[in-house]
């Protein structure tokens, strides 16, 4: 069963934001990386987009 905010729910974007936060950590720029940085400003941007995710843990 899949609900709103359920905690598969909570798990993808947990892991799209590591996924996604690496690629971008190892694209560079002008000689310059974010690095695991881009994993953190991922998941703000995800929390921006999607607040209402809770887990039911």
């Amino acid at each position: 069963m899949h609900t709103e905010g359920s905690t598969e729910e909570a798990l993808l974007y947990l892991f799209l934001a590591a996924a996604i936060g690496s690629f971008i950590g190892n694209l560079k720029f002008r000689g310059n990386s974010l690095g695991v940085a881009a994993v953190l400003f991922v998941g703000l941007a995800i929390g921006a987009i999607r607040p209402e995710v809770k887990s039911r843990m």
